[in-house]
């Protein structure tokens, strides 16, 4: 895949993290260093989502968030 069309370097230059430090955030389960990034409306939006199961379910079966877990994760 050509860099720049990567979701998840994308999404990470975005952010101004490595892809490695988006992963790690990502993967911790812990989402603070991506909300700190974030404009104060965007973070408070995202974490709104992530405390509503039913609208995090529902955002995580986009295909666009199907298309970054399998890039991020790798098929796990």
């Amino acid at each position: 895949m050509n860099p720049k069309n990567d979701p998840v370097q994308s999404v990470a230059r975005q952010l101004g993290l490595s892809q490695a430090e988006l992963n790690g955030a990502l993967n911790s389960g812990n989402p603070a260093a991506i909300l700190r990034k974030l404009p104060p409306e965007d973070a408070r939006k995202l974490q709104q989502v992530l405390s509503d199961k039913n609208a995090a379910a529902r955002v995580l079966a986009s295909p666009e968030a199907k298309a970054l877990m399998q890039q991020l994760f790798g098929g796990k």
